[in-house]
């Protein structure tokens, strides 16, 4: 029938089957209810083909023109290296609150302690350039004694000299001996160590030790080896002590040497200066440096003063069965024989 006449009602039919279909909606016909109701609700809602889809968030009749045209963004440029925990710069309310919206508050995030807020960047602090070899925030360790100290060298004339550098604290110390590291001698077999012993100022316990001496004492040498063959153990020794400065301090800072004196360590491992000249005043001659050098010198023949040593053949040289010169004194040898 013709759109402008009623449908025709048939007999027997009831009137709800013949009403008419509902008109074909439109693909935007949603879209355009919801456009409707957008005079009501404060949020608008457009076709994919509207050019505001991708700002379907925001508020009705706000644009993204109009909101940059309202906000001025003022922000002040911050270094790259701070670390920014803040939101970022918001507009004032009013501007949002349109058609009623309720006014809300962006929650802002406070920094933490392991993190700095943005501000003036802070000034590097200078590293303080420590000498090598030291630690930071640590206090100053003692000084342990020196026990290591030990030079060897042979001069020209064929002389050999060993010097230890021996602290000078040792002497005020409970100690009853200080021995020196190894050392090893050219004409001799074997591990060879200087020691010095206090001096005895009482019998009592606790009465040899260098505190009680006052800094006095002896000095000897020992051969940690067995020697079998005396001639390569029978050695001319001559022992001095000077303090640890420079060499040419005056007398009061040095003893004279003392010798040279012969000596068998194959009979005798220990080797010591005659009674009467063993003792030294270590005390006396230490100087601002705090140490005292004690000096051993091997001396080969051709240095023997005949006016020092007794008349005799040098050592190895003669025909006693020991290859000792006769008549020359022997310290520590169970058959020594005094010059005649």
């Amino acid at each position: 029938p013709p759109p402008d006449d009623p449908p025709a009602v048939l007999e027997g039919v009831s009137p709800a089957l013949h009403t008419p279909p509902p008109p074909e909606q439109s693909p935007h016909g949603a879209l355009d209810q919801v456009a409707d109701q957008s005079q009501v609700s404060a949020w608008a809602v457009t076709s994919d083909d509207d050019d505001l889809a991708a700002d379907f968030h925001l508020p009705c009749n706000l644009l993204p023109a109009d909101l940059q045209a309202e906000i001025q963004l003022d922000e002040p440029d911050l270094p790259m290296s701070s670390l920014l925990l803040e939101a970022p710069f918001d507009p004032p309310v009013s501007d949002l609150a349109v058609n009623g919206l309720p006014c809300l508050e962006r929650a802002i995030s406070t920094p933490t302690d392991f993190c700095r807020a943005p501000g003036p960047a802070r000034p590097a602090e200078a590293e303080v350039a420590l000498p090598e070899g030291s630690f930071p925030d640590q206090p100053e360790l003692e000084r342990t004694t020196t026990q290591t100290a030990v030079r060897t060298e042979e001069g020209l004339d064929g002389a050999f000299c060993v010097s230890w550098t021996v602290d000078a604290r040792k002497l005020k110390a409970s100690d009853k001996v200080a021995v020196s590291p190894a050392f090893q001698l050219p004409t001799a077999s074997g591990n060879f160590r200087m020691m010095l012993l206090p001096k005895v100022v009482d019998d009592r316990k606790g009465g040899a030790s260098f505190k009680r001496a006052k800094g006095k004492g002896l000095v000897q040498v020992k051969c940690e080896e067995n020697l079998e063959d005396p001639r390569r153990g029978t050695l001319a020794l001559r022992l001095s002590v000077r303090s640890g400065g420079p060499e040419t301090e005056g007398p009061e800072r040095q003893e004279l040497p003392r010798g040279p004196v012969m000596h068998d360590f194959a009979e005798k491992g220990i080797f010591g200066l005659p009674k009467g000249q063993e003792e030294w005043d270590f005390g006396k001659i230490v100087n601002g440096s705090q140490t005292f050098v004690v000096s051993l010198e091997i001396l080969p023949p051709s240095l023997l003063d005949a006016d020092e040593m007794p008349p005799g053949p040098p050592p190895g040289l003669g025909s006693d069965a020991w290859g000792l010169p006769v008549g020359m004194l022997v310290i520590g040898a169970e058959d020594a024989r005094l010059p005649a």
